[in-house]
């Protein structure tokens, strides 16, 4: 808010004062909201008054918005220090860290495997990008695509909006459930859509045998959180492995996929949560598989690549690495500039604030001159 109102004009310092007056009343509004559609699922652990009580207390003191009431499991348990949490409205600290650096290649999945290439960076290969209906061809002049599962995906946005799997069924043909096309079909698809956004045409990643009981139907990846200082070594923050349940093929943890925290020193994996509560996972509800306990294969070489990563893009201080752990072994799939708060504390309950993130992220502030 501070820091809305410094850049703020007449105008927009008004709307936030008027926002400010009024929020006591659309907090109650939005608690008692909250309590009704979600109250009744955790009653067993907090009745609804009390959580109605709790969220009021925390809505209006320490600005919470209130569905973080549930998903940082705040029913379960009475946080000691409640500000050392940091919220989805904090994610605004990355525009004002970023907002003079260039991170459009980050953003970007097409550009970015074209720069990691450039650099020596094992990376998910890209078949093609799309962009305004055009093709921009990756692949030998006069290749077809590959005999393969297809993935179609916006170059520029996030939480898995948008996904596409395309199933190879034989004879230059591929079908996605309701669809079925032959390769002209699917180029024209992907020129189509990109008419909206930029499109990038993979083929489909597969875990490593070793981890394929977290993938269920579809791929599972580790977000390795990195920082470079303005000197000294490059260091991981923290990491969890998101994996797709029940019958969804994408791993997002905004999109229904589980998450479990990673311990840094033996890639070992602790109990996994869902974004929305209730429920604990120790073995994967699709495949029965075990998640608490195992161990992540060739967890060294993924945590080498995520640092020489953040090492080839030092320039932007704290990138989110999604981390694919193949047959072959860790290659990148994404960057993630403006990585998802939520994934660094619900798996590990724990605040950011509790972390050294917090006193870096100042460190970097002040070297801007804030």
């Amino acid at each position: 808010m501070a820091a809305e109102w410094r850049n703020a004009d007449l105008i927009d310092r008004l709307f936030l004062w008027l926002s400010g007056l009024s929020w006591p009343l659309r907090s109650l509004l939005l608690c008692a909201s909250a309590v009704w559609r979600k109250g009744a699922a955790v009653a067993s652990s907090r009745n609804r008054l009390l959580q109605m009580l709790d969220l009021i207390r925390l809505a209006n003191r320490y600005n919470m918005p209130v569905n973080c009431y549930y998903r940082y499991r705040f029913f379960a348990k009475t946080p000691s220090r409640p500000e050392l949490y940091l919220f989805p409205h904090h994610v605004r600290l990355f525009d004002l860290l970023y907002e003079d650096l260039k991170i459009g290649i980050l953003d970007d999945k097409g550009r970015f495997e074209q720069e990691c290439r450039r650099l020596g960076l094992p990376v998910a290969p890209v078949i093609a990008v799309f962009r305004d209906g055009h093709r921009e061809r990756r692949e030998e002049e006069g290749s077809h695509l590959p005999e393969k599962d297809l993935v179609i995906k916006f170059c520029n946005w996030s939480c898995g909006r948008g996904l596409e799997h395309w199933r190879y069924v034989g004879s230059d043909t591929w079908e996605d459930g309701q669809n079925r096309l032959a390769e002209a079909g699917v180029i024209a698809h992907c020129r189509a859509l990109s008419f909206e956004r930029p499109v990038v045409l993979q083929e489909r990643l597969r875990n490593h045998d070793g981890i394929a009981h977290l993938a269920g139907n579809g791929l599972s990846t580790i977000r390795l959180v990195t920082y470079a200082p303005p000197s000294g070594p490059t260091r991981i923050l923290f990491a969890c492995v998101r994996m797709p349940s029940g019958t969804n093929l994408k791993d997002n943890f905004a999109a229904g996929g589980l998450a479990a925290p990673v311990d840094l020193a033996t890639g070992e994996l602790g109990v996994a949560v869902k974004k929305e509560p209730p429920g604990e996972f120790r073995e994967h509800p699709k495949t029965g598989g075990p998640i608490a306990g195992s161990v992540l294969p060739r967890w060294e070489e993924a945590c080498a690549l995520a640092l020489r990563a953040q090492e080839c893009f030092s320039s932007v201080p704290f990138v989110g690495w999604d981390v694919v752990i193949g047959q072959e072994g860790p290659i990148l799939l994404e960057a993630n500039p403006k990585w998802c708060l939520e994934l660094a504390q619900i798996p590990h309950d724990r605040p950011l604030g509790d972390t050294s993130f917090v006193e870096l992220l100042t460190q970097e502030f002040r070297t801007l001159g804030w």
